[in-house]
């Protein structure tokens, strides 16, 4: 008798620690980086840009796409710790929002305008050339030297590099007219330094 109670108590006990186990649960997150070059974008230590593409009618979105929107990022810092060459901005290829088949982010929200991507470049005007997007060849990033150079004596001195890019809003199916809806989407890069 008694090792039955003892073998119905034991069972009772892992049953109940195992309901205390799967009640809670949480997240932690690791973040942050190890280099021997810390910059700040735009003046943060965290860039945050957002390109506005205004408020557009199907019309302005031809089959070649909107009009361009141009922005940049600017990496800066005094020589002692923004001491690189060269810095790249290499944008994350499996973020979420990336269409690894067009090169293109897709569009995300619960009211999202149909039949658009957005097309990022490095630079603007006649000379831009597409990023494709999903892409992990390093050669297809944007990237910009660093000057003054970093003096070899004497005090830190202040650095800068400014990497211009723009956007533009593309057709899905270019034979569709886009939908209204709203235009929204991210994507998360990180700066690599040469």
């Amino acid at each position: 008798m008694n090792k039955l109670a003892i073998i119905v108590s034991l069972a009772l006990g892992v049953g109940m620690a195992s309901q205390t186990f799967a009640a809670n649960r949480g997240e932690i997150v690791f973040k942050g980086s190890v280099a021997t070059s810390t910059c700040l974008i735009d003046g943060q230590e965290d860039g945050y840009k957002v390109v506005d593409f205004n408020n557009l009618t199907p019309d302005q979105i031809p089959t070649a796409g909107s009009a361009e929107v141009p922005f940049s990022l600017t990496v800066s810092g005094q020589s002692d710790v923004c001491n690189a060459s060269r810095v790249q901005i290499a944008f994350n290829p499996n973020n979420q929002n990336v269409n690894k088949e067009t090169g293109r982010l897709k569009l995300s929200g619960p009211s999202a305008a149909s039949n658009l991507e957005i097309e990022l470049y490095k630079g603007s005007g006649g000379s831009a050339v597409k990023i494709p997007l999903g892409s992990t060849n390093s050669a297809d990033m944007p990237s910009a030297a660093l000057s003054p150079d970093v003096p070899t004596t004497g005090p830190a001195v202040p650095r800068s590099a400014n990497i211009p890019l723009s956007a533009k809003l593309q057709r899905v199916n270019s034979g569709t007219v886009p939908g209204s809806g709203a235009v929204f989407s991210q994507i998360d890069y990180v700066l690599a330094y040469q």
